[in-house]
């Protein structure tokens, strides 16, 4: 037992979103502030967005042995380069996974982005 300081900041977190969620966006719909409605919104999808980036670089181990496997039934005549490969996933996994989070992340963002300004495009009447 005791105190576990990530566990507290990420009670606190989840605390605070929930007030903002289920305070903060009704009581802004209800009386008419549209714009904290959408921000509001907005920075949840946001966060969602940010939570399964962060949850799908767990299956970056899975999907990189994925690959291997794919590459080798593929090309058969480099079965001998598995082991080669497997141990370069297990010393450079630090690394490999802070460039998938990068791109994960970049690249959710851009969709995320993409959509909104597709989104607003077609809520302007011209």
């Amino acid at each position: 037992m005791g105190f576990s300081l990530n566990q507290m900041i990420v009670a606190i977190m989840l605390v605070l979103l929930g007030g903002i969620t289920y305070y903060v966006a009704p009581m802004s719909w209800v009386y008419g502030n549209y714009s904290l409605f959408f921000f509001v919104i907005n920075f949840i999808l946001i966060l969602m967005i940010l939570g399964l980036a962060f949850v799908s670089i767990l299956l970056l181990p899975y999907v990189q042995l994925g690959f291997l496997k794919l590459f080798l039934f593929i090309m058969r005549k480099d079965n001998n380069l598995e082991k080669v490969v497997r141990k370069n996933f297990e010393s450079h996994e630090s690394r490999n996974t802070k460039t998938a989070m990068m791109f994960t992340v970049a690249l959710s963002f851009l969709i995320f982005a993409g959509s909104t300004f597709e989104l607003i495009s077609n809520l302007v009447v011209i």
